[in-house]
């Protein structure tokens, strides 16, 4: 059976308002998750899930978002290869999928195998005529459209090994900051947040750092030093250990307050732990060293926007339903299929 949109949408409203993560069975998922993925602590797990619930599960952004779609007639089978970096982080191909109308044969990540199943069983125990809509494969097989995401390696094997299908590849982005030195008390704090939130590990993960003039270190270090119970976190302090070593061994000239390593580096993609700077002179300066990588860049955190892919502070890693991964719009793919 075919539910109309009407009834997608208030399927995934219901399921909204039901999720309650310190309800034992969330408790347990989520426990099971970080034991088998140490990067996925508890934190960073309820960090995603109210933010699916908040930004992508209101009825007002659900119908705000499908408003400016006319939707295809025909029922298709979308296959949807997840990245697991971060929690939940394929939830929004999942949603899209289901809004515009096709049925989600997803294959989830090693890294990300409880969450998301999950919360569909949720869904599907609220409104069980949902159920058609979902598979979890192994292996995709029989489908009529692709979307993946993997990284620059994985999306050249994803190109030519689904080449006879429609698809959408994503590959590795990241996001780079710029401050001007206007930036209020409030808002260098929230960049501690667009740096670290889910431990640096998305693409939407602040990397590089464009300062207009100086970059001043003890300014941004002095407002992230809430950030650093983070070095308690073995995989963390592993990476930031090596780093530093690595950095020290080669007499690269950094910064540190011993749980993030500043750099001066031209490249907009950092190790873990880890972040570039880039002095430059002008504004101008800035905007023409981010056109030049910009398909390597998924957003800009600035005061004023300096890219069509713009967030505000602490923005970052709160995208709205609206805000595609690498500028592509997912639910134009999706409706234009049939």
């Amino acid at each position: 059976m075919m539910l109309n949109l009407q009834r997608r949408i208030s399927a995934l409203v219901h399921l909204g308002n039901k999720i309650d993560i310190d309800a034992d069975d969330w408790k347990a998922v989520m426990l099971k998750s970080k034991a088998e993925n140490q990067w996925f602590t508890i934190d960073n797990q309820r960090l995603m899930i109210e933010s699916i619930q908040k930004c992508y599960l209101s009825e007002s952004e659900l119908k705000r978002y499908v408003d400016v779609y006319t939707m295809g007639k025909q029922r298709l089978t979308i296959g949807l290869i997840l990245a697991g970096n971060i929690p939940m982080v394929g939830f929004h191909d999942i949603l899209s999928t289901f809004l515009s109308g096709h049925n989600a044969m997803i294959k989830t990540s090693d890294k990300d195998r409880y969450l998301i199943p999950f919360l569909i069983q949720k869904l599907i125990a609220l409104e069980p005529e949902t159920a058609t809509y979902f598979t979890f494969v192994d292996k995709l097989e029989n489908f009529d459209a692709i979307i993946a995401t993997g990284s620059n390696n994985t999306a050249r094997h994803f190109e030519s090994y689904f080449k006879k299908y429609p698809k959408l590849i994503r590959k590795n982005r990241t996001a780079v900051a710029v401050l001007t030195g206007k930036e209020s008390e409030e808002e260098m704090v929230q960049l501690g947040h667009d740096i670290f939130s889910y431990f640096g590990l998305g693409c939407r993960n602040v990397s590089k750092i464009y300062c207009l003039g100086t970059f001043d270190k003890n300014r941004f270090y002095k407002h992230i030093e809430g950030f650093k119970p983070l070095i308690n976190h073995n995989k963390y302090k592993n990476n930031y250990d090596y780093n530093y070593a690595i950095y020290l061994l080669n007499k690269i000239e950094f910064f540190t307050d011993n749980v993030l390593i500043a750099k001066p580096d031209s490249s907009i993609h950092s190790r873990i732990a880890s972040i570039h700077y880039e002095e430059m002179e002008s504004i101008e300066e800035i905007q023409q060293s981010i056109e030049k990588v910009a398909d390597e860049i998924q957003t800009v955190v600035s005061l004023k926007p300096l890219f069509d892919r713009h967030s505000r502070f602490g923005m970052a890693q709160k995208p709205s339903i609206d805000t595609f991964a690498d500028g592509v719009d997912t639910m134009k793919f999706l409706t234009g299929l049939g």
